[in-house]
């Protein structure tokens, strides 16, 4: 699979991962990386834990601009 914000561009770079959103191949270049807090209650003790979230640089973009208006 190739990236296919490279092949938008004209270009050819191989993907290393796909958008956890849309879904899009992603070369490392245009490739986000968030970071994911998980909280898992039950019966016995909660557990926290961070992990991370690929995306893409259309969605970091999105969701970049969601967090700002969903703040305010």
């Amino acid at each position: 699979m190739n990236c296919y914000d490279c092949g938008a561009q004209g270009t050819r770079e191989a993907a290393v991962a796909a958008c956890v959103n849309c879904g899009a191949g992603m070369c490392t270049a245009h490739t986000r990386t968030e970071e994911k807090h998980l909280d898992h209650g039950g019966l016995g003790n909660p557990v926290y834990a961070s992990t991370r979230r690929l995306v893409c640089v259309a969605c970091d973009r999105v969701l970049a601009s969601n967090h700002l208006t969903q703040v305010g």
